[in-house]
């Protein structure tokens, strides 16, 4: 080995790296080849200053044994899991986990049975590096990790023995190790693209419960039961990942909204963390509930502020707010009040409105209300609210006094009266959504402000500080908390347009949207491109609609015009139902054979169907339903349309809005098409607001009797919807199921036939008694007699397990001769017993002396 030369002075140093090879081929030629192919591991280290990516960290399992099945378990603890999945090391990006099963607890992952792989929806699944091939010697790419693009999961159970191809047998050691693989995607400069944990190999024993313990529940999906409150289409499922981790509690999923300001770092903070901008106070208000927070916001006109407040309302006693007030530092210059949220939703019955949604702002005290505090029974904000007031700048921090008046409705008149500080200036507000999880028996929230929903992060991470930040990772990536995984497959957007049409009779149908055809960027009335006016309320927008063809056709009545006949086809009085017809492409309404002003106004005809709201308050409420003529044209003279004409065609377009107003005979006030008058204004009408879905008829060819519903996919409705369930702790320690498990000891195997495959050597003979009672609950003592009476051994157990060991040597340490032993296994702190037969054939064996 040779190096330099140095042109050195004197004092000068030199360092000299060595690195010492060796490769191994088939023959001379692939000796050299994978010589080189070594050295370029070790350039790389070099060339990187020995400074080298690391693989994720070794997960931290837990192994849980059932009755023929093991659960091996690592999502319980955030702290354990996310320092594997947000792992990065020089371009190493964590991509799943392996799980394997081993043959012995010294085995490596050579000798392993790969049993599962959980990894990224991501498209990256085979795996590649280069690697030294055994049979020919030379260097290949190798298959290193096979993905399986299911999305990551943090558990694993089987029932199967994968290394011995059979089911498992209880009181069995058997080895498992969970892996992580890391990727880089960008592998220039480096000999490698995937790195892998080292193995932790853990034993774990599937078994029966002790006797005395008794499983509330088991494993799998469906186990458990939820109950739902509320109007949301979807569904929360419950899996039982870990029985034996049970609690045995009732739970509620409930769904709230969470405030979140960017701060000038650019990171997005929720606004109750206790270092930001709010805090909550005043718990025991009769609306204990409730909660007021504050961000300070950049506003839009420069050297102003926007102070965000939001005030969420959770009542159980059913109190509504007659006004909030907030009192801001003198000094202080107020520019504006505004509010936005839920208030005023029923005036028309004499709901308190004062000041909203602009508030009333006095200079001289720097307060401002909004309603009022008149104690009204009847208070004008009836669910959460957001108070903005545009202030000049001013010094960090600002504390705001609040005071939400209780409107009296209740037994107890007590306001909430709380403070809250801003203590830095933001950028951004925004509102955001989550599920959570209470233990109702202890009272915690076990799982707070969740995005996970059907597998997916819906915000991709994007805010809060402690937020993950993920591809869609899947189902079973879940958070596992007290035994149980929640899977939330339910969604807070309002629709778009109708889920599901169900057609129920003999008529032939085909209706859609203009959403459905790109006409307009939803089915929405209020969309601009539909009607242009409706209403954004989701309680409304989420009802399902009937359709229920009660009409009958009357005699038609034929009209003659010039050259032209008109054959128009009524609907029978007292059938069907009275709409509203708004507008025709090919006529104007003047026209229309049943107008009776002469008019281009607006006017109601009969037609065929009624209109049911299936979900108003109180049960089906019929309602009505505004029709445009598309393809029709009645006018005949003059070369226009001659032939059959229909008020609702059975064999062409009617574009059609619901009318969400109880069923009227009169005149709709919907204003024009578009929301616009002829002067360019809006003009909705006063009854425009009601107005909710676009519906495209292409085609009524309807039967009597027939019914059509339209299904809307519910949304969640926060402070509404909840799905509740409950759980069953394991039983433990129980001395009627331990004297009911008496039945079940026995000992294995049995008959003993020479040695068996579970024994490490000829010298580690044994058998084993299993079911036996833990120490807790009764000592164990086995006394081994022969056929003759005369007692072989006896032995004692004093631990926690159901097992009990005999070596097969008497009580002089000699191996037992072949034959029927009688045994006799005493349990007095049940005050049981049990006798079994054990069957041994030895070995042949030669003792130099007995």
């Amino acid at each position: 080995m040779t190096t330099g030369p140095f042109v050195m002075a004197l004092g000068d140093t030199q360092d000299v790296v060595l690195a010492s090879l060796a490769g191994m081929g088939q023959d001379n030629i692939s000796s050299v080849t994978v010589l080189k192919f070594y050295d370029t591991f070790a350039q790389y280290a070099y060339d990187n200053d020995f400074i080298l990516p690391s693989p994720p960290p070794t997960p931290s399992v837990e192994a849980t044994g059932l009755d023929g099945r093991i659960i091996l378990n690592w999502g319980e603890n955030t702290s354990d899991y996310m320092p594997t999945e947000t792992h990065e090391s020089f371009g190493f990006v964590f991509e799943g986990y392996n799980v394997y099963q081993l043959p012995t607890s010294t085995s490596g992952l050579a000798e392993a049975e790969k049993v599962a792989t959980f990894d990224e929806i991501n498209l990256i699944q085979s795996i590649f590096d280069p690697g030294v091939d055994p049979n020919s010697g030379f260097v290949l790419d190798q298959l290193k990790q096979q993905g399986t693009n299911s999305g990551i999961q943090r558990y694993f159970s089987t029932d199967r023995d994968a290394v011995r191809d059979r089911p498992m047998s209880n009181a069995n050691p058997y080895y498992f190790a969970v892996t992580a693989y890391s990727y880089l995607t960008d592998n220039i400069g480096s000999p490698f693209k995937t790195l892998e944990s080292s193995p932790n190999v853990i034993a774990v024993f599937p078994d029966v419960p002790l006797p005395g313990d008794e499983l509330g529940e088991e494993y799998g999906e469906g186990q458990i039961t939820t109950t739902h409150t509320g109007t949301a289409d979807g569904d929360v499922e419950v899996m039982v990942v870990s029985p034996p981790d049970l609690v045995g509690a009732d739970y509620e999923v409930f769904f709230n909204a969470q405030h979140y300001y960017r701060d000038v770092d650019g990171i997005w903070k929720e606004t109750n963390y206790p270092d930001s901008v709010g805090k909550n106070l005043d718990k025991g208000m009769d609306v204990s509930a409730s909660t007021v927070t504050i961000a300070a916001l950049a506003a839009e006109d420069v050297g102003t502020v926007d102070l965000t407040f939001t005030f969420e309302l959770e009542s159980a006693t059913g109190e509504w707010v007659d006004g909030f007030r907030l009192d801001l530092p003198d000094g202080l210059t107020i520019n504006s009040a505004t509010a936005t949220g839920a208030y005023c939703s029923y005036p028309e019955y004499g709901q308190l409105c004062e000041n909203i949604p602009d508030g009333l702002i006095h200079p001289g005290t720097n307060t401002i209300m909004w309603g009022d505090s008149s104690r009204s029974g009847f208070g004008g904000i009836d669910g959460d609210m957001t108070f903005t007031v545009n202030v000049d700048l001013f010094t960090f921090p600002m504390t705001a006094v609040y005071q939400v008046y209780d409107d009296g409705y209740g037994t107890a008149t007590v306001d909430a009266i709380g403070t809250v500080t801003a203590t830095e200036l933001g950028y951004e507000f925004l509102t955001l959504e989550h599920w959570n999880l209470r233990n109702l028996t202890s009272g915690e929230v076990v799982l707070e402000d969740m995005a996970f929903m059907d597998g997916e992060d819906i915000y991709d991470g994007d805010y809060g500080d402690d937020s993950y930040d993920s591809e869609f990772i899947g189902v079973p990536a879940g958070p596992i908390v007290e035994g149980i995984q929640i899977n939330v497959s339910v969604g807070y957007a309002a629709p778009e347009d109708f889920g599901t049409l169900t057609e129920d009779g003999d008529g032939d149908y085909d209706i859609d949207s203009y959403l459905a055809n790109s006409w307009a960027a939803s089915a929405l009335a209020s969309d601009p491109d539909t009607w242009g006016c409706g209403t954004a309320d989701i309680g409304i927008l989420q009802r399902d609609l009937e359709v229920r063809f009660t009409g009958v056709y009357a005699d038609p009545e034929t009209t003659v015009t010039g050259v032209d006949t008109l054959i128009y086809h009524p609907i029978e009085d007292g059938t069907g139902s009275i709409a509203t017809i708004v507008g025709s492409r090919l006529y104007d309404l003047d026209v229309h054979p049943l107008n009776p002003t002469g008019t281009d106004a607006h006017f109601t005809v009969r037609i065929p169907f009624e209109v049911w709201d299936l979900d108003a308050d109180g049960g089906p409420e019929q309602i009505d339903i505004i029709i445009y003529d598309r393809e029709q044209e009645p006018t005949g003279a003059g070369g226009g349309f001659a032939g059959d004409f229909y008020v609702f065609n059975p064999a062409g377009r009617m574009y059609c809005h619901f009318l969400h107003r109880p069923y009227s005979e009169d005149v709709a006030d919907v204003g024009e098409e578009g929301g616009l008058d002829d002067a360019g204004n809006v003009a909705c009408g006063t009854e425009g607001d009601l107005l909710s879905w676009n519906t495209v008829w292409w085609e009524t060819d309807w039967v009597t009797g027939d019914v059509l519903t339209f299904q809307y996919d519910n949304p969640i409705q926060l402070g509404t919807d909840v799905w509740t369930f409950s759980t069953t702790a394991p039983t433990l320690a129980d001395e009627d199921l331990a004297k009911e498990a008496v039945e079940m000891i026995n000992v294995y195997p049995n008959p003993y036939y020479g040695y068996h495959a579970l024994e490490t050597s000829r010298q580690g003979k044994w058998v084993k008694f299993t079911h036996l009672p833990p120490a807790s609950i009764s000592e164990v003592t086995v006394r081994i007699f022969d056929l003759g009476g005369a007692m072989v051994r006896v032995l004692h157990k004093d631990d926690e397990t159901q097992y009990l060991q005999w070596n097969l040597r008497n009580q002089s340490g000699y191996p037992v001769a072949s034959g029927i032993y009688i045994i006799h296994i005493d349990l007095p702190g049940l005050g049981k017993s049990k006798v079994l037969k054990l069957a041994i054939v030895q070995e042949e064996q030669i003792l130099t002396r007995y």
